[in-house]
């Protein structure tokens, strides 16, 4: 992956970009074409009546700001990691000078800065024409966090069943042991010889459980890169393809069946997150293939 390291409000030349990119001058308009559209980049105007305040702070003097202006200059209006295909943007706040030194310091900064962010924001993150944040647009590096910390809180999905066992090791059902049950007294005390007890029957071959374990293991392997840079471990736990699966119709079919009936939270958050990767939308306009985690008001974290 490219990994190209930026900072917020400081200018750059289309030249620039293109050449951190490594793109051709189509492509490099279209990403900063879709990115402006997410409120993520500015093209300056050559009206500097027309240019914010805060986004002249990174320019030694007006004059210089000027003639960068005589050519096409862009601004990064956020803070965080943005993906454009294979595309890796780093983005330091404003204030930050010494941001070009932070990878050789293993990324120290951008750890904390994307720790902090992540607990501001909501976990869901994606940027609307309107500058706000919403959770309607697919954000797949924001999803790959949140699924894997939801792993890591909750397991892969489970579909338990429980089961009752005649004198079995699990926890005794008191109810049923003393209605269904011969009870011997001693000392005017029941003794039940044989219990009913209850235990859990694990389906390792549960469809949703694989169906987690593969979407897991392969959005991780898309982002490995960065997941390393985050030094957050990649998940890898499935060799199953999601072809294992059956069709992207299919397998939102049965993701919608199994919520309608299951009513534990956190299981039904962990359904909706494959469901939300299974409907990723597989349109190849660069628009559509934006993902991050940041935030365009970092003055406000």
């Amino acid at each position: 992956m490219n990994i190209q390291v930026l900072k917020e409000i400081r200018p750059y030349s289309f030249i620039e970009l293109k050449t951190m990119f490594g793109k051709s001058n189509e492509e490099t308009r279209e990403i900063l074409n879709s990115l402006s559209l997410m409120n993520i980049v500015r093209r300056l105007s050559k009206d500097l009546s027309n240019v914010e305040l805060y986004e002249l702070i990174d320019s030694e003097n007006l004059s210089e700001l000027n003639y960068q202006m005589e050519g096409n200059t862009y601004v990064f209006k956020f803070v965080g990691i943005i993906v454009v295909s294979d595309i890796c943007l780093i983005l330091y706040p404003k204030y930050f000078d010494n941001y070009l030194k932070d990878p050789k310091n293993n990324f120290k900064i951008l750890k904390k800065l994307i720790s902090v962010i992540r607990k501001y924001e909501s976990k869901e993150q994606s940027i609307g024409l309107d500058g706000h944040l919403n959770n309607e647009k697919f954000n797949l590096l924001s999803l790959v966090l949140e699924t894997i910390d939801i792993y890591h809180e909750y397991g892969l999905y489970s579909n338990d069943k429980q089961i009752i066992e005649y004198n079995g090791d699990g926890e005794i059902l008191w109810e049923k042991t003393i209605n269904e049950s011969t009870a011997y007294f001693s000392n005017n005390l029941p003794i039940y010889l044989d219990t009913f007890t209850t235990n859990q029957e694990n389906n390792e071959q549960d469809y949703f459980r694989r169906l987690h374990a593969a979407i897991l293991t392969e959005s991780c392997e898309k982002l490995k890169d960065i997941l390393t840079i985050l030094e957050i471990n990649q998940v890898n736990i499935s060799s199953e393809g999601l072809e294992k699966f059956g069709t992207k119709d299919y397998i939102l079919y049965k993701l919608n069946q199994e919520l309608s009936t299951q009513f534990i939270t956190h299981k039904q958050d962990i359904l909706k997150l494959p469901r939300r990767f299974i409907q990723e939308d597989t349109s190849k306009t660069v628009s559509n293939k934006i993902s991050f985690v940041g935030t365009n008001s970092f003055n406000l974290v």
